[in-house]
């Protein structure tokens, strides 16, 4: 049996989660206007800080219960780091956000 080609496609396009933020088609400000998620920089300081911040937390507690151990003192370090990714990742997207002044001409 052969079927005949009637210009539509057969199957539908299977479209992956997430596809339609890796697609720079608007501009804003003159730059072509994408997700946050097409900045590696962004993206990796914030799973970096989420992670930091979660296992600093869960270090907390160990160190809480053994408090002459080491753990206390890692896991405010780990707290700290992540807080510290978590505000460059902001500070990377407020920066990517705003127009450039060279743009404005």
């Amino acid at each position: 049996m052969r079927f005949k080609p009637t210009g539509q496609a057969c199957s539908p396009r299977l479209v992956a989660a997430g596809d339609e933020l890796w697609q720079n088609t608007r501009h804003h400000f003159g730059r072509p206007d994408v997700s946050f998620l097409t900045q590696p920089n962004i993206v990796v300081a914030r799973v970096i800080g989420i992670i930091a911040i979660a296992a600093g937390f869960l270090l907390g507690i160990e160190g809480l219960n053994q408090p002459n151990s080491i753990w206390l003192p890692v896991a405010l370090t780990l707290i700290v780091t992540g807080l510290c990714a978590q505000v460059y990742a902001f500070y990377r997207t407020i920066m990517y956000k705003m127009p450039s002044r060279h743009s404005q001409e």
